[in-house]
């Protein structure tokens, strides 16, 4: 999918699924969205022809504990048969990272997106290329590399354990003063375990909060993202900075030869791969190439 991403040249890129799962038929409606002002077209499933109820369950589960893990931005029941236009396309291919989660990177970015609701088709022919234990090892890549939460749960139950510890120490102390010195000294040790135990782990998950942050830093993801601009040259250009390519003229403009600074993209991050000329010329030659096209 990436791959496409990088080298499609159109100004309107579709991923979706070959086995027909997918309606084409739903390309056109998706089209009007985009031409509507929205960045992304998103197909929602209503309903999962064909599936059984373990699969349906498990596919429900596995998108709360992503719209709770990575970001609740995250619109339940999408999958990858998305529509694209030339501006979300650029921002997506300024993320270079190995792991990447593709529903977690669209919802990340906070582009424009339309949600289409349709009824899944059962599959054709063939079986499904997730089962569950794919589904669990994709919700792994996608929460580790989406998000640190993983980390901090260390921190979140040493916190617990500690805090355990010392009630259990205040009951200690109070068997001691009521005279039951067996109690006492069992919930003493017990409380001292549990209070070394849960420093540890506190310790663990504050050390795993830098190393969070390192991963985070190693990903360098774009700071910020600019869809347009008001009184500030679109030559300007910062780096770790993606500037949404603005959209291309309108069959009427394109006739009247319409060269307004609206047309003009914004800079390419350097961190992305060369896109299509037509994507970086001037002002002037991408409006020869929209009209040769």
């Amino acid at each position: 999918m990436t791959a496409g991403l990088d080298y499609a040249r159109g100004d309107v890129v579709v991923v979706m699924d070959c086995d027909l799962q997918d309606p084409p038929e739903l390309l056109e409606k998706m089209l009007e969205k985009l031409h509507a002002g929205f960045d992304v077209v998103s197909c929602q499933r209503a309903t999962r022809a064909g599936e059984t109820f373990f699969k349906k369950t498990t596919a429900t589960a596995f998108y709360q504990l992503m719209r709770r893990a990575i970001d609740k931005r995250i619109p339940p029941e999408v999958g990858d048969f998305r529509m694209y236009s030339r501006s979300a396309v650029q921002a997506i291919r300024s993320f270079r990272e190995q792991h990447r989660f593709m529903r977690g990177l669209v919802a990340w970015l906070g582009l424009k997106e339309a949600l289409i609701p349709f009824d899944r088709p059962p599959r054709v022919a063939g079986e499904t290329k997730y089962p569950v234990s794919k589904l669990i090892r994709l919700a792994w890549t996608a929460i580790s590399s989406s998000s640190a939460i993983p980390l901090k749960l260390c921190s979140y139950t040493g916190i617990g354990m500690l805090m355990l510890g010392v009630v259990i120490s205040t009951l200690a102390a109070f068997a001691s003063l009521s005279l039951i010195p067996f109690a006492s000294s069992g919930l003493f040790w017990a409380g001292l375990q549990l209070s070394l135990s849960g420093i540890n782990l506190c310790a663990v998950g504050l050390l795993g909060d830098y190393v969070g942050r390192i991963y985070e830093e190693s990903k360098q993801r774009p700071l910020y993202i600019v869809g347009e601009t008001q009184n500030i040259p679109v030559t300007q250009h910062r780096d770790r900075a993606v500037w949404l390519q603005q959209r291309l003229l309108g069959p009427t403009e394109q006739i009247l030869g319409d060269t307004s600074p609206s047309t003009i993209p914004f800079p390419v991050s350097p961190r992305q791969p060369s896109a299509d000329p037509a994507a970086v010329a001037p002002s002037s030659e991408r409006v020869s190439v929209r009209r040769a096209a």
